[in-house]
């Protein structure tokens, strides 16, 4: 029986323009003829709102080029060629280069059915930054900040003569968070006990009247309230809320109570009319930055707006049987399941059975890097004690050698052999290449996360009726991380994402999955938020939201059981899952918020990607697939050179013929790819250019070989 169900829905991301545009463009190798294709292509309204949203600056040049007022460069010819490149072959969301659309699978005698109409509609939103920068600004007026409510920060505990907490300490988009403590005294215990018996939250004037009770004057009393709020010990509740409504509509509504006068309300509101307008996207920011202005004067507005794009579709329908031989066949790769290595939670995990055995520890504590065991990295913290950690941080795992080695690494330098020897430019997996890589395994993968996403390319080939995938990534501890962004464009993959984190739900009767609800920066905060998915959530950060069941940090404990951590809530009883349904990358988060992240992938791990391990620094490695799924594409790496060639196409071409280089390949350099052609000059400048930087990789286009469904 497969681990694997399809679900009945999918998120299609699409470029703006269609791949063969880019093809195109990088066919044409004369100067003029690229440039006038260049000024036709960027004629078209959508292209020109794209390219200004990405970069407004650059928007204005070009379009003083387009009106015949500049003359162009070659270095504005080439940005501009890279972006038309980026907006016909990238589909990854990025403003308005890219966007998804909501399709269904079901059961259909069509096996594709995906047709695109000319009904995109671009969202915009503000930036954080300049959201979270205006909060600044309003939280200083008197006026409205003695008339907010409060919130006592959810990672405060304490710990013997000292509260601690986690501060976040702001440089421009970038945040830190920073254990601090500060020392108990009467007055600060009485006016935490005081939010702890109101559910942790509470207006400013309670608190004036609080302390003025406590013998404190009115002077005083005001005094200390905004000295805990410098501090970070309480927010108001202007502060973003990164699940359920969205941040700007949340601020309007708290304006609408507390600012009589208008001042901050009135132009809010005619922003948020000018987001939803019908204008173009120059006139909507135009329009905006006149109103923000007076908001945040000193503030840069370069990128004030951002953009999400809904693609428009006729029909977006898959059906299930196109797909089910994918499905089997994930099942099937199972084995490549690459091994975890001594990972933060792992690390934990051992120094916890050490020190605790089998007792219930509050979290805060075990998580205490002075009183506990700390966690991950320990930088932002003001004080590190990391005895039970010492000893283990050095263990290397039996079998593992820190060179990149893994379980099926004789396997790989089998096949690469054999490959350099017969020339190919695939290897194709077998079933027994995986029967011999499961035995290789120290233990059976029979766990797989609850749900998961694939992310990957739908290919036809013309020599097989079945369609291929060409796969980016398989995991996540939930189906809704890389699509929960998007859920604000469509009302149906909102309802479609509750309705599998309720399924998910249903798979753990005995436990609660509680949604980590935590704001890390400002760079973050452009794609965090979500919609309330689930029924509960761990609050990190200090929000008030009466709509979900909020489990507090201190409410958590700790325990051991059947060597896997358990983390329980005394107030519900029950053990708690946490839920990070987002894409961000928590690794360099504050300590509980990693630790909780992490915790979701406890023993359930999904990665089916083709490790070339000790092989990956090879100049060719071939294209690695198993019957119709493609694992990893065919890939050249290229040596950083001194100086720019005095020939550049011949030396272009040498280097082409002795690696077997395609003309048409991606430039990759992490996520980001850039297609390009090698019998193209511009592309040649291209290439050389990044040679002279550093080593770069090329990948192989897979539509050389195959085509897009």
């Amino acid at each position: 029986m497969s681990l694997f169900h399809l679900s009945d829905y999918f998120l299609l991301r699409t470029p703006l323009l269609p791949a063969a545009s880019a093809v195109d463009l990088l066919t044409i190798t004369e100067r003029h003829e690229i440039e006038e294709k260049l000024r036709h292509l960027f004629q078209n309204e959508q292209l020109k709102e794209a390219l200004f949203l990405a970069s407004p600056a650059f928007s204005a040049e070009v379009q003083k080029w387009l009106e015949y007022k500049k003359e162009s460069s070659s270095k504005m010819i080439a940005s501009l060629l890279k972006y038309a490149i980026r907006m016909s072959t990238r589909s990854t969301p990025f403003g308005l280069f890219a966007g998804v659309s909501f399709g269904n699978i079901a059961v259909s005698e069509k096996k594709v059915s995906l047709i695109r109409s000319n009904a995109n509609q671009a969202v915009l939103k503000l930036d954080t930054t300049i959201l979270t920068k205006i909060i600044e600004q309003i939280s200083k007026d008197k006026r409205i900040y003695s008339q907010l409510y409060y919130r006592l920060n959810p990672t405060l505990y304490l710990d013997g003569k000292y509260y601690k907490y986690y501060q976040k300490v702001t440089n421009g988009k970038k945040g830190q968070h920073i254990l601090k403590r500060i020392r108990l005294t009467p007055i600060l215990d009485r006016v935490i006990q005081y939010f702890e018996h109101n559910k942790k939250t509470s207006h400013y004037q309670s608190l004036i009247d609080l302390l003025q009770g406590l013998g404190a004057s009115i002077t005083h009393a005001a005094l200390f309230v905004n000295n805990l709020i410098s501090l970070g010990i309480i927010s108001s509740e202007l502060q973003p809320n990164v699940i359920g409504r969205g941040y700007l509509d949340s601020l309007i509504t708290t304006l609408e109570r507390v600012d009589k006068e208008g001042n901050y309300l009135n132009p809010l509101l005619t922003i948020r009319k000018w987001l939803h307008s019908s204008q173009s996207v120059i006139e909507i920011r135009t329009a905006i930055l006149k109103l923000l202005q007076p908001l945040a004067p000193d503030l840069d507005m370069t990128n004030s707006l951002q953009g999400d794009l809904l693609i428009g579709m006729d029909e977006n329908n898959l059906s299930d049987t196109a797909l089910d031989h994918i499905r089997d066949q994930f099942q099937d790769l199972l084995p490549l399941c690459n091994q975890a290595k001594l990972t933060d939670f792992d690390r934990f995990r051992a120094a916890f059975s050490v020190k605790y055995e089998d007792r219930m520890v509050p979290l805060t504590t075990a998580l205490d890097p002075d009183i506990g065991i700390g966690y991950g990295r320990q930088e932002g913290v003001y004080n590190i004690t990391d005895e039970i950690l010492g000893e283990v941080n050095n263990i290397t795992p039996a079998g593992e050698k820190k060179y990149g080695d893994h379980h099926y690494q004789d396997l790989v330098i089998e096949k690469f052999v054999e490959s350099v020897k017969n020339q190919f430019t695939e290897i194709q997996l077998t079933s027994k290449d995986l029967d011999h890589i499961a035995k290789q395994r120290k233990q059976t993968v029979n766990t797989i996360p609850s749900s998961c996403y694939a992310i990957g390319n739908l290919l036809r080939s013309s020599c097989q009726e079945n369609l291929f995938f060409n796969l980016v990534t398989i995991g996540g501890s939930s189906s809704g991380n890389l699509i929960s962004r998007f859920a604000h464009l469509d009302e149906k993959l909102n309802n479609k994402l509750k309705e599998s984190a309720d399924t998910e739900q249903q798979q753990f009767p005995n436990a609660i999955l509680a949604e980590i609800c935590h704001y890390p920066d400002n760079n973050a905060g452009n794609i965090i938020y979500r919609p309330a998915l689930r029924k509960a959530t761990i609050c990190l950060s200090p929000t008030i939201d009466k709509e979900q069941e909020q489990i507090d940090v201190n409410d958590l404990y700790l325990f051991i059981k059947d060597q896997r951590l358990i983390l329980w809530s005394r107030k519900f009883n029950k053990m708690v899952i946490p839920r990070l349904t987002t894409a961000h990358n928590f690794e360099q988060g504050m300590n509980i918020y990693k630790f909780l992240a992490d915790f979701q992938f406890q023993n359930n791990r999904l990665d089916l990607s083709w490790n070339w391990g000790i092989m990956k620094e090879q100049p060719r490695l071939p294209r690695i697939s198993y019957k119709n799924i493609i694992l990893s594409r065919a890939q050249w790496r290229i040596q950083k050179i001194a100086k720019y060639p005095s020939t550049p196409q011949a030396f272009i071409k040498n280097i082409q013929a002795e690696l077997a280089i395609p003309a048409m390949v991606i430039i990759s350099s992490g996520d980001n790819e850039l297609l390009i052609n090698l019998d193209n000059p511009f592309c040649i400048e291209i290439v050389l250019d990044h040679m002279c930087k550093r080593e770069i990789i090329l990948t192989e286009y897979i539509l050389n070989d195959y085509s897009s469904v």
